[in-house]
């Protein structure tokens, strides 16, 4: 998916060391009517992000959430993975 400056605009700072991301670091996963995904890393700390841009009628949110997936994780294991099932989650429910 192509990325735009739109994006970029948003995304803001690493919440671990407050460093600007790099818009060579960002990867644009989707594009919604209200919601953009993005995964990123940072270039000083490594730490690794999903980041949901949500479009609301006069504001936009940002919600960063790190993860430990790489790149490749993205781009390979959770494109290709199949949707988690409601048997699957109340499997987990339980399991706890």
């Amino acid at each position: 998916m192509k990325k735009t400056e739109f994006e970029f605009k948003y995304i803001g700072n690493c919440v671990i060391c407050n460093t600007a991301f790099q818009p060579r670091s960002i990867l644009l996963l989707g594009r919604f009517d209200d919601l953009s995904e993005m995964y990123t890393q940072c270039n000083k700390c490594k730490s690794s992000f999903f980041v949901y841009l949500v479009r609301a009628k006069n504001k936009i949110n940002v919600l960063p959430i790190i993860t430990d997936m790489s790149k490749r994780d993205i781009t390979r294991r959770l494109r290709e993975m199949a949707p988690i099932t409601e048997t699957e989650v109340k499997a987990l429910d339980t399991a706890s």
